[in-house]
């Protein structure tokens, strides 16, 4: 278990839920960090919510008096989301194909993973991760994640650039925007050498 003074909190994780890319229940992974000492974990799911009632119920749990008996640290919980923006028109019409797209390093047809088919890697766009600071934060997420389920079709969302600009107005100081994901605008540029 760490120790009070350790600070360090995963902000950019996902649970079983952000197929191909996280394979452990929101439980699981708050049980781990409480194990472990963080103060806080963050659940950022591919363009969903969809492990923030299981995971605040896990965090609550390690804030009990059984979750003390046990040794376990109390954790809060942090409800994100991860989204692709497409940077420009050819990704924002693969989006709209629901990546039935052929892969340019394979070669083959290529879609999220469906049996017989090959996945297609991350999604096409610049990634980035919101996490709610409060209560209006999460509404926010709550409306962004439906808008862009709705603007795609099932388990393609497309989050166009206007609709995350949109949100993050309405969210001022609600939401805290991470851009060091692997496949974030800042990354690709800092790599490209913009």
């Amino acid at each position: 278990m760490g120790t009070p003074d350790d600070d360090y909190c995963e902000l950019h994780s996902h649970s079983h839920f952000s197929f191909l890319d996280g394979a452990s229940h929101p439980e699981e992974l708050i049980g781990r960090a409480a194990q472990l000492g963080m103060p806080a974990l963050a659940v950022t799911d591919h363009a969903g919510l969809y492990a923030a009632v299981r995971l605040s119920k896990a965090a609550a749990q390690t804030q009990t008096d059984a979750g003390r008996e046990a040794g376990l640290s109390p954790v809060t919980a942090i409800v994100g989301l991860e989204l692709a923006i497409p940077r420009d028109e050819r990704e924002l019409k693969l989006s709209r194909r629901g990546r039935k797209l052929n892969d340019p390093l394979r070669g083959e047809k290529a879609s999220r993973g469906w049996p017989g088919e090959h996945h297609a890697g991350p999604i096409p766009g610049d990634h980035l991760v919101l996490l709610a600071r409060d209560g209006a934060g999460y509404t926010v997420l709550s409306r962004l994640a439906s808008r862009g389920q709705l603007a795609g079709e099932k388990q393609f969302p497309i989050f166009e650039r206007s609709l995350v600009e949109a949100a993050l107005d309405e969210a001022r100081g609600h939401l805290i925007g991470l851009t060091g994901c692997r496949n974030g605008e800042v990354p690709r540029r800092l790599l490209s050498g913009e």
